[in-house]
């Protein structure tokens, strides 16, 4: 394994220790994993994870303790320690280590799941960034160390965030990922929007770029762009058969989510979400309100995704339709998202909406 070595894991037999509470925000245009943040969104996790994850965790101990060489095996257990109940263990944080010190090219370094609070985990942070400062020694001119570095130090130095990706561009600026990454870091939402078209351009493939260019070109107020852009993602979801949700036996049978459900049955109706909510900010911010109301219904008409359950919808057009007091057609459309996004918040903004007051979004 490159990167330099690996002493076996001493997986402690204690009880698995919990974190405090992860970073919370709803309603936000950044929240679907979207370039470069590490950011990590949640909403209540009291409970502790069901006894299902807890073996699997203690499985992949076990498998780990006789193979501690083994990339899938941590990217599994990393994997797995991404519920937020884990968000301050430590043995979380030394798989981060390891996968920094012997596999920083790898995707899910570029993932949340490699996210350390540095406010409420200091000490934890410092064992990260110190691995990142060994790898990016040897390796920053590669795009994949560059990205996975900037990245995890966005969130606390966003500046030599940008000059490592800055750096890496000036040597490969045909990387898409590199554009992509650059776009979420950019300063003004003219760069932002330059910069994913360039991205696509180049035959970037995520499935969130064509949002990303929803978002940056209303951000941008290019709404002839939006409008084409939005219009896209319709399309996209008229261009995918619903199909039933299939099932995964174990957190290593779940990669098979990508192929089997984001990209059929979760694009739909993330498509089909974003691609209305862009269309109804165009319309607003011109001055059709009736057409803004409606994309606003329209975009709650969806099915269950792993996108929009977890990180939940877009609110742009709710909060922009609520300031100009469409209160009741704001409530129907939170009502709606309770079908498939299930969080107490939406119970407290519906009782503020229903008392006169605006939600405070947050």
């Amino acid at each position: 394994m490159g990167g330099g070595s690996s002493a076996k894991l001493d997986v402690p037999d204690a009880k698995l220790r919990r974190g405090s509470r992860a970073r919370v925000s709803h309603g936000d245009e950044r929240r679907s994993g979207g370039p470069p943040s590490h950011t990590t969104v949640v909403d209540e996790f009291d409970a502790p994870p069901d006894q299902k994850l807890l073996a699997q965790i203690e499985e992949l101990r076990r498998k780990l303790r006789d193979d501690p060489e083994s990339a899938e095996l941590r990217d599994d257990l990393l994997i797995a320690y991404c519920h937020p109940f884990f968000v301050g263990e430590p043995e979380r944080v030394a798989q981060i280590v390891w996968l920094v010190k012997n596999r920083p090219q790898a995707p899910i370094m570029r993932s949340p799941c490699a996210g350390v609070d540095r406010e409420r985990f200091p000490e934890l942070h410092a064992q990260v960034e110190q691995a990142w400062a060994g790898a990016l020694a040897t390796g920053a001119e590669r795009p994949e160390v560059a990205r996975g570095a900037a990245r995890f130090l966005f969130d606390t130095d966003p500046d030599r965030a940008r000059k490592l990706l800055e750096d890496a561009a000036a040597l490969h600026p045909n990387d898409a990922g590199l554009c992509i990454d650059l776009g979420g870091a950019a300063k003004t939402p003219a760069e932002k929007l330059r910069l994913f078209q360039r991205a696509r351009s180049l035959g970037a493939k995520q499935s969130n770029l064509l949002r990303w260019l929803c978002d940056a070109s209303i951000e941008a107020e290019e709404f002839t762009l939006a409008s084409q852009y939005g219009n896209e993602l319709l399309a996209e979801s008229r261009a995918v058969a619903s199909l039933p949700m299939p099932t995964y036996p174990g957190i290593r049978d779940a990669r098979a989510l990508v192929g089997d459900l984001l990209k059929p049955r979760g694009q739909r109706a993330y498509a089909k979400h974003h691609g209305h909510t862009t269309l109804g900010l165009v319309a607003l911010r011109t001055g059709d309100t009736e057409a803004a109301l409606s994309h606003l219904h329209a975009s709650a008409e969806v099915d269950t995704d792993p996108r929009l359950s977890s990180y939940g919808p877009s609110f742009a057009l709710a909060r922009e339709l609520c300031e100009r007091g469409f209160h009741d057609d704001v409530l129907a459309y939170l009502n709606a998202c309770k079908a498939f996004w299930k969080r107490t918040i939406l119970e407290q903004w519906c009782t503020e909406l229903s008392e006169g007051r605006l939600p405070t979004w947050e």
